[in-house]
């Protein structure tokens, strides 16, 4: 057996017991396992290879997160390693008797790119006629399911005859009521960012229409983000307050906030998202997992193009004092932090697997097309308005790509995009 597929089957062994024991930690147990097998943990790059050498660099920078609370913009992960690979005729696209998939569900989860993605599987859908499970919501909620509560198929319109193919939507996770509506064998991912990170745009984001009013907080957002922070006990209620501001990514996954502070009852939920879905994508290499993405879809390269959506002007970006307030970010979203570190490494291993030579050719081919898609589309970008009052970047078409259909679903808002879904889209009975 291939030792990525150890690793993996040891994690989830450790996960499962550790829901039934108390006298190890999750961590002790997995680096326990990995020097059993003669990996380090944490660094499962060691060859000679260009990206090779630096993928134990991106790790180590990647754990680091938790300590100085950066993080890395989508587009721009990491500073090149070698020269472009050089082989322009061998453009990997996925083997002749793959199939594309086209049975899919994304689990949208708040602050981590997720609008982008969406874009993607929604532009993807329209190009190839699929069928959407589409949420009755209308205005601001239109592009959720029936969230903050648990998905179940009275969120959605009316199934159509034939079944859904699309499910691309915020919902709080519910496997069982999912797989209910959509087709067996469709292929389940979501997307994580590191917590302190998503926890901070998060804040900001949904600052003026939410958290301020909801938590009673006084001041502006810097101040606010620093007094909720100092005692979060003081001003938080599960019952009242608004779901996202404790462990937002697990609240999404559909795990109970009774639950959050049970350090066993988050390994069960860890385990059980392992079991549910095929893929986790992680946003500080948001890249490189859409590589990951379309081999497992067997999509086309020209499938996973996009521009940035719902993405906030840089200098909104970072909360004031981000850096000090990190670790309290960390403590107050513990079942983040395990969910995000479990993934990421299963991550890691999903890149070695692939192979990191190829990761690096690939990446590179990907990211020529990027810049050739926005040297066709974009004129310029430009600041913006999200839905709730913050800045996000827009963009404007050049004259020559104003009719290109690529090109205009690329800059069209999620709201617009799934209003002219359900415009166009009749379900048939």
């Amino acid at each position: 057996m291939a030792r990525h597929s150890k690793v993996a089957i040891l994690r989830l062994c450790c996960l499962l017991v550790l829901t039934t024991n108390t006298f190890f930690s999750y961590h002790a147990v997995i680096s326990y396992l990995y020097r059993a097998i003669g990996i380090s943990h944490g660094d499962t790059f060691k060859n000679d290879k260009p990206f090779s050498q630096h993928a134990p660099v991106m790790q180590r920078r990647m754990n680091n997160n938790s300590q100085s609370g950066t993080h890395y913009p989508i587009g721009d992960k990491y500073p090149p390693t070698s020269a472009p690979p050089t082989n322009d005729g061998d453009r990997a696209e996925p083997q002749d008797t793959c199939t594309p998939k086209h049975n899919i569900v994304f689990l949208k989860t708040h602050k981590a790119g997720s609008s982008t993605v969406q874009n993607i599987v929604l532009r993807y859908g329209e190009k190839h006629k699929l069928t959407f499970a589409l949420p009755k919501r209308r205005g601001v909620s239109e592009n959720n399911a029936g969230w903050p509560h648990h998905f179940d198929k009275q969120y959605l319109i009316e199934t159509p005859g034939k079944g859904y193919n699309i499910f691309a939507f915020h919902c709080r996770f519910a496997h069982k009521e999912l797989s209910a509506v959509m087709p067996t064998g469709s292929i389940y991912f979501t997307i994580l960012r590191e917590p302190v990170s998503l926890y901070e745009s998060m804040f900001r984001f949904f600052f003026t229409t939410n958290i301020r009013r909801q938590l009673k907080l006084k001041g502006d957002f810097t101040k606010a983000a620093v007094t909720f922070l100092s005692d979060p006990r003081r001003y938080y209620n599960a019952d009242r307050s608004f779901p996202l501001v404790r462990n937002p990514m697990m609240f999404d996954m559909g795990m109970s906030v009774d639950e959050m502070d049970d350090e066993r009852a988050v390994l069960r939920k860890i385990a059980e998202l392992e079991g549910a879905l095929h893929f986790v994508m992680i946003s500080e290499y948001f890249d490189e997992s859409l590589v990951l993405l379309r081999h497992l879809l067997c999509w086309k390269v020209d499938d996973i193009a996009y521009l940035a959506n719902n993405v906030r002007i840089n200098a909104e970006r970072k909360l004031k004092g981000t850096d000090s307030l990190a670790e309290k970010i960390e403590q107050w979203n513990q079942a983040d932090v395990m969910l995000y570190r479990h993934f990421n490494a299963t991550f890691w291993e999903r890149i070695q697997s692939f192979g990191a030579d190829r990761m690096e050719k690939e990446v590179w081919q990907f990211r020529e097309k990027l810049e050739k898609s926005r040297e066709f589309c974009v004129q310029r970008s430009k600041a913006g308005l999200s839905i709730t009052g913050a800045k996000v970047v827009q963009y404007e078409l050049n004259e020559g790509a104003e009719n290109n259909l690529d090109c205009q679903r690329m800059i069209t808002t999620e709201l617009d995009y799934l209003n002219y879904i359900k415009l166009t889209y009749q379900p048939s009975k």
